[in-house]
């Protein structure tokens, strides 16, 4: 039985992308750091190390498919007709499936359960009879319907995700939001937070402060490059590729298992190149570090992350084929003269967890 003093909370989180885990782990790390007591029962099919990094010892992780989002076949390209089909098999919520989750966070004493984006939380939270919490920039009905006039099928799916999430008791939403919803408060972006710093994290690195340093990612996914000896030839600047094991006397490739902290090496860089989702623009709003992204013209959430990347950041677009060919490399001085913006910026994280631990009273 879960400890008499703690306050149990249930985390529902899509596993589509880490972007939904490391917002998550931002918001659970920010409501323990006001109430020591918290501790979170993750249900997700999400990597436990994201959790771990910021939240130590104080969750515990249940491996659960609690969505299905989309399938994708890399990093920028999804299967419809996969996702489809997976969504059929999944919804309508299956009744034994949530009576089974109820009867788990009733013994775990859970008090609330909140959830990034997965309806099936807020489902659960109903039949347990305690208060739910929705926090999102776009819901997955919302991206559905960008799907439509392919897919009809995704309508019933829609109709099921849209009468899920508007009865959750609290529903949050973070910038850059996709669809605002009317009443629903809204906050600044959600990142983990910079540990180390860029002074710090380049000593570890063994980088002189001078030296450029330039990340590539795709936020989890696989990286096709073809211009891995391209890079070896720049050898007044250095790339760092994590989840990789290209080798060279200006790469840097921190393994997964080695347990790399994306936020302090993003902070150290002068340059972050990616695919443009969630967790990865955020963290690098955050550090203030300039961007090179790679628009997703084939996901709607896009639309509203770049719009507020042209205003607020120092960044530039990447065509895909430029990013996959190593065209980009041509221009890396224009990417890399880009003025940083390190200036302190308010994390919604903390704005989240200054707003519902008084609403959510009882807890307390």
């Amino acid at each position: 039985m879960p400890g008499s003093d703690r306050l149990n909370v249930a985390y529902f989180i899509t596993h589509h992308g880490f972007g939904h885990a490391t917002r998550a782990a931002a918001v659970m790390a920010a409501l323990a750091a006001r109430e020591p007591r918290f501790h979170f029962h993750i249900f997700s099919k999400l990597p436990e190390l994201l959790f771990r990094q910021v939240l130590g010892d104080r969750f515990t992780i249940f491996p659960t498919e609690t969505d299905v989002g989309l399938i994708q076949q890399s990093a920028l390209e999804v299967d419809l007709t996969a996702s489809l089909a997976a969504l059929n098999r999944f919804y309508p919520l299956d009744p034994d499936k949530v009576s089974h989750l109820t009867e788990q966070v009733k013994r775990l004493a859970v008090r609330a359960v909140f959830c990034d984006i997965a309806p099936l939380g807020i489902a659960v939270a109903a039949q347990a009879a305690v208060p739910s919490v929705l926090i999102e920039n776009f819901t997955f009905h919302w991206i559905y319907e960008d799907f439509l006039e392919d897919e009809p099928g995704f309508q019933p799916i829609i109709d099921i995700l849209r009468t899920w999430c508007e009865k959750a008791d609290f529903h949050l939403q973070t910038k850059p939001v996709s669809d605002p919803q009317p009443g629903a408060p809204c906050f600044e972006p959600i990142a983990r937070p910079i540990r180390l710093g860029r002074v710090e994290q380049r000593r570890r690195l063994g980088l002189a402060d001078a030296r450029p340093l330039v990340l590539i990612t795709m936020g989890g996914f696989g990286q096709e490059m073809n211009y891995i000896e391209a890079l070896k030839t720049r050898h007044d600047i250095t790339f760092m590729m994590p989840g990789t094991d290209h080798a060279g006397d200006n790469l840097i490739c921190p393994r997964w298992e080695d347990n790399p902290y994306h936020p302090d090496l993003i902070a150290a860089c002068d340059l972050v190149v990616g695919k443009l989702g969630y967790s990865t623009f955020a963290e690098v709003y955050h550090a203030g570090v300039p961007f090179a992204y790679i628009p997703r013209d084939n996901f709607r959430e896009s639309i509203a992350i770049e719009a507020f990347i042209k205003a607020k950041m120092p960044a530039r677009a990447m065509a895909e084929g430029d990013f996959h060919n190593g065209r980009w490399l041509d221009q890396l001085g224009d990417y890399l003269a880009l003025p940083p913006n390190r200036k302190e910026k308010i994390n919604g994280a903390d704005q989240v967890a200054n707003y519902l631990i008084p609403r959510l009273g009882s807890l307390t």
